[in-house]
């Protein structure tokens, strides 16, 4: 049980870090658009929500190999090597 709350705890701040991400991104496309001049329009939103899909995507083919979702969990063993999927 207290492994899946850790599990769960991941993937939480994962998919905040995405959306975090999205909205910063979304902020300074509002932020440029009016500078010059132009319509405001929420991108903030719309792009946290689409980083947040498009990573969750991406992060459901990490965690179908056995491989990848060992070293997102758990991470690389001593002297093992990482995996460019989870960096």
């Amino acid at each position: 049980m207290k492994q899946l709350i850790r599990y769960l705890a991941l993937i939480l701040a994962l998919a905040s870090f995405w959306a975090v991400g999205g909205y910063i991104i979304g902020a300074t496309i509002e932020f440029i658009i009016e500078l010059i001049g132009g319509e405001p329009y929420s991108w903030s939103i719309i792009l946290a929500s689409i980083n947040i899909i498009i990573g969750m995507l991406l992060f459901k083919g990490v965690i179908q190999d056995p491989t990848a979702e060992r070293l997102f969990f758990e991470g690389p063993s001593g002297d093992g090597e990482g995996d460019f999927r989870i960096g």
